[in-house]
């Protein structure tokens, strides 16, 4: 969604949906691992959001996230081509 600004849609909403990155770090011998988990999680705020993302994910050991807010691109809207007549 080209000029969709994401923290003005969602600065009056009460609940957002927020897009979680988390990666796990764990060693295996000399050598660390890396996983990552994208978790969509709706919540109030963005600490909140990894909080939820965090607890609902997968990933094992050391566990780190950051979040940004959702695009429509995010939530699987698609654009539609404007109505002819």
């Amino acid at each position: 969604m080209n000029g969709f600004n994401a923290e003005e849609y969602w600065k009056d909403k009460p609940s957002k949906s927020w897009v979680v990155s988390l990666t796990s770090t764990k060693r295996v011998g000399r050598v660390k691992e890396r996983k990552h988990h994208t978790v969509y999680v709706r919540a109030r705020t963005s600490e909140s959001a990894i909080r939820t993302a965090r607890i609902n994910t997968f990933l094992k050991g050391r566990i780190s996230g950051h979040c940004r807010l959702a695009t429509p691109t995010d939530l699987g809207c698609v654009p539609t081509p404007p109505a002819k007549g």
